[in-house]
């Protein structure tokens, strides 16, 4: 299975927190008074789309969760919704 989410649908801190895991911000992509924060963990990468935050710069260490009520997934094979 393949698993997606929807960059808006990352949830980031900047302070370890229950249920988020560790990623580092590789690339930060400014667009209006939002960023997209491309992340790396474990070797996954991924981005996130959220308010700017200052303490945020390329290198930095963030937190990262995926709301489960957010969590798509996918078939790999022909790319099909499995859920929701």
């Amino acid at each position: 299975m393949i698993l997606g989410n929807s960059p808006e649908n990352i949830l980031i801190s900047t302070q370890p927190k229950e249920d988020f895991f560790e990623a580092q911000s590789d690339f930060i992509e400014p667009i209006g008074n939002r960023i997209i924060i491309h992340l790396v963990s474990m070797k996954i990468k991924m981005k996130a789309k959220i308010e700017k935050i200052k303490e945020i710069n390329k290198g930095s260490k963030v937190w990262v969760k995926f709301p489960p009520d957010r969590i798509l997934l996918f078939d790999p094979k022909n790319g099909d919704k499995i859920f929701p």
